[in-house]
């Protein structure tokens, strides 16, 4: 279930989302990789923790052991709807807001799988640069 990637290639992705759950079609499934966190804190954390896109397992590292479990956060294809804002970081001076993402499939060997729908956390890069 892990692709790890960079994440500017995770905000990138989800920064291609047009704004939040507002803007999406209600029962628009989108799919795509990104960072897939169980709590906002562990989203949180990881955007605190992250210096550069080589550290993207180093950082997961830290935040699963924190969290006391090997896949609290995970970078994954999965397919999603975008939900609501609900906090946000700055980090170098770049504004990264935390979202809900309501997760509706995940994949696998065998190509993108249904699962029982649940509600996750992720990140998206915002426009915007803090001063």
């Amino acid at each position: 279930m892990r692709y790890l990637i960079g994440l500017v290639g995770a905000a990138l992705l989800w920064s291609s989302i047009p704004g939040t759950a507002s803007t999406v079609e209600q029962n628009q499934i989108l799919t795509g990789s990104g960072l897939v966190c169980d709590t906002k804190e562990q989203a949180e954390r990881f955007v605190s923790l992250m210096d550069n896109e080589d550290d993207v397992e180093k950082t997961l590292l830290a935040v699963n052991r924190e969290a006391g479990e090997d896949n609290a956060c995970v970078v994954a294809t999965i397919g999603f709807i975008p939900g609501e804002k609900v906090a946000e970081v700055t980090k170098d001076g770049a504004i990264v807001h935390v979202i809900e993402i309501k997760v509706f499939a995940v994949a696998t060997a065998m190509g993108l799988q249904p699962v029982e729908p649940k509600t996750y956390y992720s990140v998206v890069q915002s426009k915007e640069v803090s001063v």
